[in-house]
């Protein structure tokens, strides 16, 4: 097969992927969190142009625009000190009005390159909030806590085919104004009646780093140290178990990104906005390049079946190209389907592996082949430790498995080098010498 079939294969796959995607949330809220840091870069105008593309698809987009930096900027410019407890600002009546001088400055710049991509944003005081007060002998001022969002005037806009932005302001029924935190305003968002399908959060970070954490059970960072899929209980445990380890506007990101999921929301990523097409890669993509919690089925492994096998197939072509699988038809794999399990996201099949049973004290493990860009998110481990499982839950006593290029890999699950001797019948009869696969096992 030449490079250009596969070129052509691959890009077809891409495409197939995003019209899946777009069938899926075609007519769904989004809420987009985005850092001010971001604003000033010369890429954000390419980012606010793919947001504007998804409204243009169909997808209904609300902004919540941060306001930390330009808030820390103006208040230094007027040499008003600005003090945070816990990550915190405490806001007086002196620095309210330059609060708000940042916030709106901020949102305009976002109304601004809407405009330019012919998109109409509508900014709005949709927040309710009231006074944090005092805690722990510490007056927060004119700081506050969103109480509730105006959730029908949201809507009545979007049906409208409006962008609303809701700054980091809120009202309470008095009048008196409160500076709130924009992941507050992000994840009341979710909790509203707009029945918000995904929370974005566009930074300068690339997700959640790994370095330096304790990683719950079954959490894999990928080679760059991010930590690319948390599902809630994971990423609570995550902040439960590290605490200030993690970086408090990180933490402040990951609680409000968990709590969205807790309030219904079905996935919440955190995504470097400056990144070339990051967020349409995280949205159309099973792959993207953030850190995504998750609520629901997002990744699962189940048996195969014969309506599999074309992607079964496609999947362990390349393999076999290499010749790290053995040749196999379509024939092969339905004759043994019932031996086959497929590791799914979002419903396409990105893994699978097979466990033959060989007698009632052996059995094999083959047939191991995973999506090359899902590889190094642990794809591969779980498909071998499921059929582990497997293995167990059959009484079998040992594992063997021949390999020409994962001989390094195995180890890591377990697996210890053998040879032929080593192996049962009739996989040693049939031991293909001129192939020479490296022989592992394992006890069960």
């Amino acid at each position: 097969m030449g490079a250009h079939t596969l070129g052509t294969s691959a890009i077809a796959n891409a495409i197939r992927e995003v019209f899946g995607y777009l069938d899926r949330y075609r007519g769904n809220v989004f809420v987009v969190k985005i850092e001010d840091s971001l604003l000033d870069n010369p890429l954000f105008p390419l980012l606010i142009r793919d947001i504007v593309q998804l409204h243009r698809l169909g997808i209904r987009i609300v902004i919540v625009p941060g306001a930390r930096n330009a808030i820390d900027a103006i208040l230094g410019k007027y040499g008003h000190e600005s003090k945070c407890v816990n990550g915190i600002r405490l806001t007086d009546d002196q620095a309210m009005p330059l609060v708000m001088l940042a916030s709106m400055t901020v949102s305009q710049k976002v109304l601004a390159q809407l405009s330019a991509n012919s998109a109409t944003g509508v900014m709005g005081n949709w927040v309710r909030a009231r006074s944090m007060g005092v805690l722990k002998g510490v007056d927060y001022g004119r700081t506050g806590r969103v109480e509730k969002i105006k959730a029908d005037v949201v809507k009545e806009l979007l049906d409208e085919g409006y962008i609303p932005i809701l700054p980091n302001l809120g009202w309470n029924k008095l009048g008196q104004i409160y500076n709130v935190n924009s992941n507050e305003v992000a994840s009341a968002l979710c909790a509203s009646s707009l029945e918000v399908a995904k929370f974005l959060d566009l930074g300068l970070e690339g997700g959640v780093s790994a370095e330096g954490l304790e990683l719950p059970e079954g959490v894999v960072a990928g080679p760059e140290g991010i930590i690319h899929e948390l599902t809630v209980d994971q990423a609570r445990n995550l902040l439960e178990r590290n605490g200030d380890a993690i970086p408090f506007a990180m933490r402040d990101i990951l609680s409000h990104a968990l709590k969205s999921c807790e309030n219904g929301v079905p996935r919440a990523h955190v995504v470097n906005g400056l990144h070339e097409g990051s967020v349409l890669e995280e949205i159309f993509s099973s792959r993207g390049g953030g850190t995504m919690i998750y609520a629901n089925d997002f990744a699962s492994i189940r048996p195969a079946s014969t309506h599999d096998i074309p992607e079964l197939l496609k999947l362990m072509e390349a393999y076999m190209r290499m010749e790290a699988l053995v040749p196999r038809t379509a024939e092969d794999i339905a004759a043994k389907i019932a031996d086959f399990i497929v590791f799914e996201v979002d419903g396409r099949i990105q893994g699978c592996g097979a466990l033959h049973r060989l007698s009632d004290e052996w059995g094999e493990i083959a047939a191991i082949a995973v999506d090359q860009e899902t590889k190094s998110r642990g794809a591969g481990s779980r498909i071998v430790n499921t059929l582990i499982s497997q293995a167990k839950r059959q009484g079998l006593k040992r594992l063997c498995l021949l390999t020409t290029q994962a001989g390094d890999w195995f180890p890591r699950l377990g697996f210890r080098f053998g040879t032929v001797d080593d192996l049962p019948e009739p996989i040693r009869s049939n031991y293909n010498r001129q192939r020479n696969s490296r022989v592992m096992l394992r006890e069960v």
